[in-house]
């Protein structure tokens, strides 16, 4: 059973999950895994919002899961 889908695009990313428990895990297990490189998750650019399904992001994952590698 997936609890979490991390979704990445170039230097961002965004943590999809039904559970907000499972969120804020993983907001701090992300925050403990950037610190030995010097890095940080920016309270100012992070942000917990509902998740809404869209027409355009089911063309991206169409276009993803086509690609020949």
């Amino acid at each position: 059973m997936v609890q979490a889908t991390v979704v990445r695009y170039a230097d961002d990313f965004v943590v999809i999950s039904p559970s907000l428990d499972i969120i804020e895990q993983c907001k701090t297990a992300i925050s403990e895994w950037l610190k030995p490189v010097g890095l940080e998750i920016k309270p100012e650019k992070t942000r917990v919002c509902p998740q809404y399904r869209t027409k355009k992001l089911k063309v991206l994952a169409k276009r993803e899961s086509s690609r020949k590698f």
